[in-house]
């Protein structure tokens, strides 16, 4: 262990040794600050760069990165080559799994950031937004029916009410509609 260069210490060092000896222990405990400092700022520069999203938190069961693009390969390939139950690997991973067992697979990767997402993720959402799209006008279309049969509905009980006669099947008729009308069943 070496020893932390207090003013004290280098005063003791100095009297026991001189002060050749105490500039060379200093030099060294430089040396291993300096070391010590460069490991700690490397180490910190590895966590940066593997880091993961705070909503999507995961990392690569085999070497512990962080699994940052969603990876696609077919089904049948990733069953082959995750047979020891891994659920989650990072694409070095995947890669190193599928030349070992002699595989070779198509890859689609997806990522989705705060600024930043990947072609193949904005395509589905323009699909998606299509398709609601295509339902909304749907149902405007279906709203737009249901009032004018409601518009119907109407003409036809001033119609009934206008002769002061109405047929059975009239009377029957109009009390179904009544009845929907004020939300109750028959």
């Amino acid at each position: 262990m070496t020893d932390i260069l207090t003013p004290e210490r280098v005063r003791d060092i100095d009297e026991e040794y001189g002060v050749p000896e105490v500039q060379d222990l200093a030099k060294s405990h430089e040396a291993l600050h300096t070391e010590r400092d460069a490991a700690l700022a490397r180490a910190d520069a590895a966590e940066y760069a593997n880091r993961t999203r705070p909503d999507y938190n995961l990392r690569c069961q085999d070497c512990g990165r962080a699994h940052i693009l969603d990876t696609s390969i077919p089904s049948e390939i990733w069953e082959q080559i995750t047979q020891d139950g891994a659920g989650i690997l990072c694409i070095t991973c995947i890669d190193e799994r599928l030349a070992k067992a002699g595989l070779i697979a198509t890859a689609q990767f997806y990522y989705v950031g705060t600024a930043l997402q990947s072609q193949l993720y904005s395509e589905p959402d323009e699909a998606l937004r299509d398709q609601v799209e295509q339902v909304t006008r749907e149902r405007d279309q279906w709203r737009e029916l249901a009032k004018d049969a409601w518009g119907l509905v109407e003409a036809l009980r001033q119609t009934h009410t206008a002769w002061g006669s109405r047929s059975v099947h009239a009377e029957t008729w109009l009390a179904a509609l009544d009845a929907a009308e004020k939300g109750e069943t028959q």
